[in-house]
């Protein structure tokens, strides 16, 4: 994260926010800008079902929830929140949480099948298109919502995970490239199974920088 900020880059990182203490907030807002909070449910009963939940067992609740957003806030991070509507949580009403939050975006993704990392139980959680629009829809006043179904993620994303690899989901599943520092980002990215026309519907481009600090 250092690194990548040092280099010129706006950083982010994705969480529950169960590790991010007062200590790391306050130690890296020179090198941090944006914090994505993922956040399902304000339900205990919903997050333990979902995974929501400290060592599968402590779930985090709707005080924990606030809370983290007002410590966020404090340090002058910018907010993003990610929730994957799901069988368990799309009745849901999110509204007085979200407002009071007011992430620069709020990310509303359904929640998508992916063999090799969720396949076993993903029956339990797998929403219709009917249901997923019924989140939308109690969510509709939410002017900055972002809402992405399984059809404007398939294919729609380049990722990297902690071993410097880029991976995509166009195929179902998680393909890997070689460590782009041991091959470059250019050889790394060859393989990759990305479609830019659908990255731009679903409306990837965005000026982080500039929106960092915008109300």
């Amino acid at each position: 994260m250092k690194k990548a900020k040092q280099l010129g880059m706006t950083t982010m990182i994705v969480t529950n926010g169960s590790h991010l203490s007062e200590t790391f907030l306050k130690e890296n807002t020179l090198y941090l800008d944006w914090i994505a909070l993922s956040v399902d449910s304000l339900e205990e009963g919903d997050n333990i079902k979902i995974g929501r939940a400290i060592l599968g067992k402590r779930a985090l609740d709707k005080s924990y929830y606030y809370e983290i957003v007002d410590s966020i806030k404090r340090y002058g991070y910018g907010l993003k929140i990610n929730t994957v509507v799901n069988r368990v949580n799309y009745q849901e009403d999110l509204n007085a949480f979200i407002n009071y939050a007011k992430p620069k975006r709020w990310k509303v993704l359904q929640v998508l099948p992916i063999l090799g990392q969720n396949d076993v139980n993903i029956d339990d959680f797998k929403i219709s298109k009917h249901e997923y629009h019924y989140f939308l829809n109690t969510h509709k006043c939410i002017k900055t919502i972002v809402p992405e179904s399984n059809d404007q993620i398939k294919g729609s994303y380049v990722m990297i995970d902690p071993a410097g690899r880029f991976f995509d989901n166009a195929q179902g599943t998680h393909r890997y490239s070689k460590p782009f520092l041991k091959v470059g980002v250019k050889e790394a990215l060859e393989i990759m199974d990305y479609d830019l026309k659908k990255f731009l519907n679903r409306g990837g481009i965005y000026d982080w920088k500039n929106n960092l600090n915008q109300t």
